[in-house]
């Protein structure tokens, strides 16, 4: 399958998590349940939510859209090393979506090639926990955040964590065998 677009940007979580929701979602709206400790994914209908384990410094984040279920490997940078974590959802999107968390306080919007519709999303996160240890190394040498010590450290692990989303369009005759897969059916007046 072949990548259609590749955004590259800077998010600083809020409160260790950030949202990535489609057109017509409410941005603060918070649907999905509350994510459990470590936990790196959570979807909802229309949004997924992002767990840092630090809410303090910013993270690099890929949005990436293909037209179809991506090569499953996925090549690491040398100098950021191997993606060491992996998650999944799918979630309904109408032909655009938007990150909150950008740094300068507005969301990242990036329309979709590939239009309306149901998408599967593959997210891979490297140095999570790295980075989370470095803070509360920094928390215990600096305990106000507001510091400049503080905030001169904070600076040099800003874009260490980094976050991979892929989202590509569910086939309708994929969401059609997911459906009669589960599906129960109940005699009608009509079917006898």
């Amino acid at each position: 399958m072949a990548r259609l677009s590749r955004s590259l940007f800077p998010v600083l979580p809020e409160d260790g998590v950030f949202r990535i929701y489609g057109q017509g979602a409410r941005s603060d709206e918070p649907s999905t349940p509350a994510l459990p400790g470590g936990e790196l994914l959570a979807c909802g209908v229309d949004h997924m939510e992002l767990r840092t384990l630090q809410g303090r410094v910013p993270v690099g984040v890929t949005v990436e859209e293909w037209d179809g279920p991506p090569r499953s490997e996925v090549p690491d940078a040398e100098e950021s090393g191997p993606w060491e974590e992996r998650a999944l959802g799918s979630l309904l999107l109408r032909g655009q979506i938007a990150v909150r968390g950008g740094v300068n306080g507005t969301p990242v919007r990036i329309r979709l090639a590939g239009g309306s519709g149901r998408y599967a999303a593959e997210v891979r996160a490297r140095h999570r926990r790295a980075v989370a240890e470095d803070c509360v190394r920094l928390l215990r040498r600096h305990p106000d955040p507001r510091c400049e010590g503080f905030l001169a450290a904070a600076r040099m692990l800003g874009g260490r964590e980094a976050f991979l989303i892929r989202l590509w369009p569910l086939s309708a005759a994929s969401d059609q065998r997911s459906s009669r897969a589960v599906a129960v059916r109940y005699p009608t007046v009509v079917s006898g």
